[in-house]
Formats: C-alpha cells, structure tokens, sequence
C-alpha cells in the first residue's frame, strides 16, 4: 500500500515492491484472457504433461477451456450490449466520449482485473471520458484511511532513443491531485529509476476533484483495488483442463485397438525377416485350441470421470455467478426453458451485473459531472440520470 510519494525518486525500485503482486495478478489474468493457459497454468500443464507426455512433441494439445474470458465478455454483455441511456444535460459529452464503447472495455478489465480506469480530459475545451489501463494506475492513501486518497499516479515504462540515438526505457508518471497534474520522467536503469530528465510542471485541470476516476468490481472496506472475477475460478478451470486432457488421452488410446490371435497368423517377411499379419489373407483355425483373431477392447469405465466433470461446472456455475444459463452447462438442444425459467436461471447473474453496474452507475456519473466543468454549467451528480437496461435480448423472457 503507498501511502507517499517516496517511491517516485531517483534510486527507488519500480514498480515499487508493495504494487508487484496485484501487477502479477493482472499480468496472468491477461495471459488467461489471451488463451496463453500453458503460461498461467504451470503447475497444472504438468499434470496434464505427465498423461499426454510433452505438448511440444504431441500432435493434439490439451483443450483450452477459457470460461474466465466468457464470464468477462458476458458481463460486458450484461452491462452494455444495450446502451444505457442518459439524461439531456450530460448526452452529448457521453457520446463524445463514445461512453458505450469505453464503458464495455472498462466492464472487461473490472472483470479481469478489478479495477477500470477512467480519466476526464480536457480537449478543444470540452470535456471528455477517456479510459486507461489499471496496470498503469497506482493509489496513494492515506495510511490510517484507505479509502482517503491523497494521489492517483498513472506510471508505465517506454523505451525511446536519446539525443545520440541510444535506445533507453524511460519512466513516464503522471501524478494527479485535485484539480491539476504533474507530469514527470525518469531515466529507468535495471527496474531502478534513475536521474529526472523532465523538470516537473504543475498542470491545472480546472476540475473540482482528481481527473482519474476508478470503478472497482468487487472492493472492501480494506482493499484499495477491486477483486477480479478469475481467482475464484481458476483452480476450478484449471482441473477442468487436466481432467478433459486426461480423458481424451485415454480414448485416444484406444480408438486405434490391437489385434490379437494365434502367431500362425502371421506371415514371415523373408526380405526384412520380421512377422507381420496381412489383412487381406483368410485365417483359419487349426484346432479350436488355436486362439481367435481378436480385437483387444477396453472395458474401462469413464462415467466417474464425466461425472467429476459435470460437478466441476456446477462449482464453477455457482461460484463465477454466471449460472447454467449463461455458461451454456445444462441447457440441451431442444430444450427451451419457459420465461419463468428463464428467470431463475439468470436471477445469479443479474444480481452479480447489477453489482458491478452500481460501479458504473457511481463512477460514470461522477466523471460526467467532472467533463461537464469545461462547459458553459457544471452538472452535478445528482442531477444526472442513467437508464440501464438489463441486458437480456427482447422476447428471451
């Protein structure tokens, strides 16, 4: 937790070691969202490994089963596939902004990471909603009060040429304050900041709060970044993948069964001076001792394993809040639920999207009342309104 602005000086480590595991946790929370479960899963792909040997020398790679990305794309869906709509006073700077795109990229990273990022900027003197990624965002509060903040930093690291065409990594921060900026660059040497190569300039903002404006998923009074919908999941999904690779291996196996029978069968090759049995040739039996021509065939039950996997998905229905109606789990081909079914299917999920959209509700209308201090009236807060629709298709109950 920062609770200062010591960490944005020469000889300090960035990012600052408080930051690192909630910026890993983004790091691997994206590499789920990518499909890059090999790189995520590193304990699991072992297992999988251990059945299907080296999926480097495997022809068929185990199945990649990314219900974390459904559960953010659905929750997108949920808050913005229909576009809420917003009072007369603040539409036009919500169109400006195209607040419908944003705020569907802003519902993903609030699912994947925790946390969206909004930022009011002030362009052509009008006043517009922007949106950054939480990896760059860092919160400084106050150390008895974590919900007091004192300053959101947005810092990333780039790599430019200097004057002798040199490439560098520089630290690129801005550290926003109530109603102003200050923009500031290091030199970046080995993860260790280095010398300011920006004289710092205070920039006013002429807002009446801080420009960046978070929107957290699920947050606590302990907590200063939201919680993501994945940790919850992953080690379902994760079993959910080495049981499916493990399946597969084994019929696999024996889709391709062996022939057995007696060694007459078979015919000598004198050119290679090795047996072999010819298909096209009729065996027949000597003597009735003389074993059959048979295939070997595997009677192993594979129910217990369909059944692991059927209980998997309903944990992972019951825990993700998404339900069977929505992660497609139990809902078979020709079998339409009613309206009222239909309802109670999504009643979990509607209760998690209504959620997060208080977020949204909270934090697009305080960034509105923000962008509109570039216009001839401040709106406040309170006199905005936003409709949001339940994001279920008309006629689907």
């Amino acid at each position: 937790m920062l609770n200062n602005m010591e960490w944005l000086k020469k000889g300090e480590e960035f990012p600052p070691m408080c930051e690192r595991a909630r910026l890993n946790r983004y790091a691997e929370n994206k590499r789920i969202f990518d499909n890059r479960h090999m790189e995520a899963y590193n304990e699991q792909w072992r297992r999988i490994e251990k059945v299907t040997g080296s999926t480097a020398e495997v022809i068929s790679y185990p199945v990649i089963l990314n219900y974390q990305k459904k559960i953010s794309l659905k929750t997108a869906d949920f808050l913005f596939q229909e576009p809420p709509e917003f009072s007369d006073n603040v539409r036009s700077i919500a169109e400006k902004s195209e607040i419908t795109s944003i705020g569907y990229q802003g519902a993903i990273d609030a699912s994947r990471y925790g946390t969206a990022v909004y930022k009011v900027d002030i362009e052509d003197g009008q006043g517009r909603i922007n949106i950054s990624s939480p990896e760059y965002l860092y919160t400084v509060v106050e150390e008895d009060d974590r919900k007091k903040v004192r300053h959101y930093v947005l810092a990333w690291v780039s790599e430019a040429e200097d004057n002798i065409g040199r490439a560098k990594n520089y630290l690129n921060a801005y550290v926003h304050s109530k109603g102003s900026y200050t923009k500031k660059v290091f030199e970046m040497k080995s993860g260790v900041i280095g010398r300011q190569v920006l004289e710092e300039k205070d920039v006013p903002t002429g807002l009446s709060d801080f420009a960046v404006v978070p929107v957290h998923n699920v947050v606590t009074s302990d907590s200063v970044y939201g919680t993501d919908d994945y940790m919850d999941v992953d080690s379902i999904i994760s079993e959910l993948e080495v049981r499916t690779a493990q399946i597969s291996k084994i019929l696999d196996t024996h889709a391709n069964p062996t022939l057995s029978g007696s060694q007459s069968a078979l015919t000598y090759d004198k050119r290679t001076g090795e047996y072999y049995f010819d298909a096209g040739n009729f065996y027949a039996r000597a003597t009735q001792e003389e074993p059959p021509l048979e295939y070997i065939t595997w009677e192993a039950n594979l129910d217990a394993n369909f059944k692991q996997v059927k209980q998997l998905l309903n944990y992972l229905s019951t825990i993700s809040e998404m339900g069977a109606a929505v992660l497609d789990n139990d809902l078979k081909s020709g079998n339409v639920p009613s309206g009222e079914a239909l309802k109670r299917l999504y009643i979990n999920v509607l209760a998690k999207v209504a959620r997060v959209r208080n977020g949204f509700d909270t934090g697009f209308k305080k960034a509105l009342s923000l962008a509109s201090e570039a216009g001839a009236k401040k709106v406040g807060t309170g006199e905005i309104n936003i409709w949001w629709k339940d994001g279920i298709p008309d006629g689907a109950i």
